[in-house]
């Protein structure tokens, strides 16, 4: 008698060893985990830039940038910047707290955080970020009297990632087929973009 190759076990095998079922595709994340996937790209990300653009409203209902190093990143993306008392944005953060912080490093990596801000005068977490690069903002150092620490608190998120090279293949394939054919590119097909809710 012939041995049933969709029944029996495979030689060798013990018995009542149970055929091999085929493998299947592997199964696609749920939305609870391609949101914890995002998020965690997100902080991966946030953690490699060095400095950012923080917008804050002015009194006349403008708003207003300007180009800040990142002092620390926690693991709940909160931001930390150190500034002086005495700027435009303490006291523009301390009426219109929401503000903005966009980073961007070449034509590759982006992210945009919404959320608020306000200053945080705490002698121990100054000492513990301080770098001596900022001495060129501060001569006296820590020793300055109107050094203070700036802490963003980002209520949502959104990434443009095209760093891999995985996605710097998929924007040059997309972005030929785009040309050649005349037609807009979609965005969602040049690389990794996800908006990222940090906090409910």
């Amino acid at each position: 008698m012939e041995p049933n190759p969709t029944t029996d076990a495979p030689a060798g095998a013990p018995m009542g060893t149970e055929p091999m079922e085929p493998t299947t595709a592997q199964k696609a994340p749920t939305r609870r985990e391609s949101e914890a996937q995002a998020l965690q790209h997100l902080h991966t990300l946030l953690r490699s830039f060095k400095a950012a653009m923080l917008v804050t409203r002015c009194d006349d209902g403008t708003m207003r940038a300007r180009p800040m190093a990142i002092a620390a990143v926690d693991m709940d993306n909160t931001l930390w910047f150190v500034t002086s008392q005495d700027t435009p944005k303490v006291s523009e953060v301390t009426r219109y707290d929401n503000v903005c912080v966009c980073c961007q490093d070449g034509q590759s990596k982006f992210i945009t955080l919404s959320g608020t801000a306000e200053p945080v005068d705490d002698r121990q977490k100054l000492k513990q970020l301080w770098n001596d690069a900022w001495k060129v903002y501060f001569p006296q150092g820590l020793d300055t009297p109107t050094i203070t620490l700036l802490r963003v608190v980002p209520k949502t998120g959104e990434y443009w990632d095209q760093s891999s090279l995985a996605n710097k293949l998929r924007f040059f394939v997309e972005s030929s087929k785009a040309f050649i054919s005349g037609r807009s590119a979609e965005p969602s097909r040049l690389g990794d973009n996800e908006k990222v809710v940090l906090q409910h």
